[in-house]
């Protein structure tokens, strides 16, 4: 039998958005590889517009957990990583309510990174997760 829970030690500060940790026992992984903005041609959504990019990519990631039978609140870690925080950080209601319509209320453990860019240069998010599904 698969069990998961939400680690948020009360000697650190109460999570907002996400969870400390996650403890997973029983099931089968899933790793995700950096999905980005991309449509099936292979092009980027919407350069420039972080907004548009976040919800594609996160339609990326969800279409993975779909291929195997998983459902986004499998997914027990996200790193998110963007090119822009300040840009991330200044469309935060938007992104959240994107977040929201793939997750609910259900926060896995995430790491938000910001780096100088990504592979394709029109790029402004990748999101990498592992999922853990019953055995």
């Amino acid at each position: 039998m698969m069990e998961v829970k939400m680690i948020n030690p009360a000697s650190l500060n109460k999570p907002q958005g996400y969870a400390h940790a996650m403890l997973v026992s029983g099931g089968k992984m899933l790793y995700i590889a950096g999905q980005v903005p991309w449509t099936q041609a292979g092009r980027c959504v919407a350069p420039g517009d972080i907004v548009k990019q976040f919800e594609q990519t996160m339609s990326n990631l969800q279409a993975c957990c779909k291929e195997v039978g998983a459902k986004m609140t499998d997914i027990v870690l996200l790193r998110i990583f963007v090119t822009d925080k300040k840009l991330y950080k200044a469309h935060n209601k938007d992104l959240g309510a994107i977040y929201q319509r793939y997750f609910g209320r259900y926060y896995p453990a995430i790491t938000l990174v910001q780096i100088v860019e990504l592979w394709d240069e029109q790029n402004m998010v990748e999101i990498e997760a592992m999922a853990v599904l019953p055995a």
